[in-house]
């Protein structure tokens, strides 16, 4: 769960371009955001940004990181809203129907409309 946590303060600091435009999307404090991005680099490997008076800029491999991760992370971020909220939803019930077309559409399909 950390690993997600150091993700998405990574995108806030790569979308943000420092520290503390991070610290306040995340609603955290600069020593928090700080530990998770150091925790992150140690994982990774090498360092993600060059600190500067003016903020940070990315280096090649947190544009790969952020490539890799910012598409996959934004189609979970719904659901770990729900899932932080408590609650789940479960998706629709698929119902498959093996028939000739012919009778599909005149038989089943005039009874599923109402559904």
């Amino acid at each position: 769960m950390a690993q997600s946590e150091w993700l998405r303060t990574f995108l806030a600091i790569y979308r943000a371009g420092s520290i503390t435009g991070a610290a306040g999307q995340r609603s955290l404090s600069q020593p928090a955001i700080s530990h998770q991005l150091a925790a992150l680099e140690r994982s990774v490997g090498e360092p993600l940004f060059v600190r500067g008076r003016r903020g940070v800029e990315p280096t090649a491999r947190a544009r790969e990181l952020y490539m890799a991760v910012a598409e996959p992370l934004r189609l979970l971020e719904p659901i770990v809203r729900e899932l932080e909220a408590g609650h789940l939803e479960r998706p629709r019930a698929i119902i498959r129907v093996g028939a000739s077309a012919e009778y599909f559409s005149a038989d089943v399909l005039p009874r599923l409309a109402g559904l």
